[in-house]
């Protein structure tokens, strides 16, 4: 190819049309640039590409290293829900003093719980199983990642941040009961009952010592703030799992089979014309509102009085987070007036479609 336009050149030269030449090898350097950067192009829609590829890996270990904090023995999740139910309820009782002597030797579960072996080893199991290695790497490297990934990355840090929380408020608390027990060993030596004198002053303890319900009451609360922080983390790995569905071309009910993996459920869809039914606000947490149209919505939350106290928008095709009470409702907006309501539910998603 080179010998041919040399030969052509060479031909405009022992012709003397010199202008010719000059013209042509003008066009010839032209051919020359164009072609290289194409070339370049190429090269660069292939890197283009290798990269997203390698975005995509990254986000398929993070969706395989969440469910696997699901499917792990130790899922802090069903362990911290399941014990703070049953835990709280007997905190209850013995911070209004509900139980009596015969109840407590029926059941010795009831006695000093917080000191059990059973609550000090779930307060000291390793949470580092919810810390998601993958999750830490893509934030290390957010700024390789374009703009579509920005909502993801956002996620991730709000997971990060709700982690650290959790785990500092588990350690505050174990330090706390490690406090407690120590003050206790030191001010009672029935502390651990080994016979039935021990157990009678400890069961006397339970019952008219007013300082032990008062520290029952601050352990219920602070173990609550537990249980919330715990229930955000898990929420944000919801969150997550959906926008990589998302992210990876998933369709609407690729999305809602993701959430429901979580064991999440639709909210319940109410009339726009309904301002009767009375609103009893009870635990605050956060949802998962997916809107999955072309167009963008302005979503309300409402107070017990249907009147709007906070208000967002939702961009087209966009998954967020956003916490309301439970019993209480989001209203989708449409061209100013109110296109739909959902009435929040423990675990629930809201879907605008």
């Amino acid at each position: 190819m080179i010998k041919f336009f040399r030969k052509i050149r060479q031909r405009l030269l022992t012709q003397n049309q010199f202008s010719k030449y000059l013209i042509y090898a003008v066009g010839e350097i032209v051919l020359v640039v164009i072609g290289i950067l194409i070339a370049l192009q190429i090269n660069n829609w292939n890197t283009a590409k290798v990269q997203e590829r390698q975005r995509q890996n990254f986000l398929t270990d993070l969706g395989e290293e969440i469910r696997k904090t699901q499917q792990n023995d130790f899922n802090p999740f069903t362990i911290y829900s399941q014990y703070f139910l049953e835990m709280d309820s007997i905190l209850e009782l013995i911070q209004e003093n509900r139980l009596n002597e015969a109840e407590y030797r029926a059941n010795e579960d009831l006695l000093l719980p917080m000191f059990s072996s059973k609550h000090t080893g779930i307060l000291r199991e390793n949470v580092n199983y919810l810390t998601l290695e993958n999750g830490n790497n893509i934030l290390k490297i957010r700024s390789e990642f374009p703009e579509k990934y920005e909502h993801l990355l956002y996620l991730l840090k709000a997971y990060q941040d709700g982690f650290e929380i959790w785990k500092t408020q588990t350690q505050e608390t174990f330090e706390e009961q490690k406090s407690f027990r120590s003050f206790m060993q030191n001010e009672y030596e029935w502390f651990y009952p080994l016979d039935s004198i021990d157990i009678s002053k400890a069961i006397d303890f339970s019952i008219n010592n007013k300082n032990y319900r008062s520290r029952v009451e601050v352990y219920r609360r602070n173990f609550a703030y537990i249980i919330r922080a715990l229930s955000r983390v898990r929420n944000y790995q919801v969150f997550i799992m959906a926008e990589i569905e998302r992210l990876s071309g998933g369709s609407t009910a690729d999305i809602k089979r993701v959430i429901e993996e979580f064991d999440f459920l639709p909210m319940e869809t109410v009339s726009c014309d309904d301002n009767s039914t009375e609103l009893k606000p009870a635990e605050f947490q956060f949802n998962i509102i997916y809107n999955s149209t072309k167009q963008p919505f302005k979503v309300h939350r409402l107070n017990s009085s249907y009147k709007p106290f906070e208000s967002f928008d939702i961009a087209p095709n966009q998954i967020m987070g956003f916490g309301q009470s439970v019993g209480m409702l989001f209203q989708v907006e449409m061209n100013g007036a109110c296109y739909k309501r959902f009435k929040v539910i423990p675990d629930g998603y809201l879907l605008i479609e």
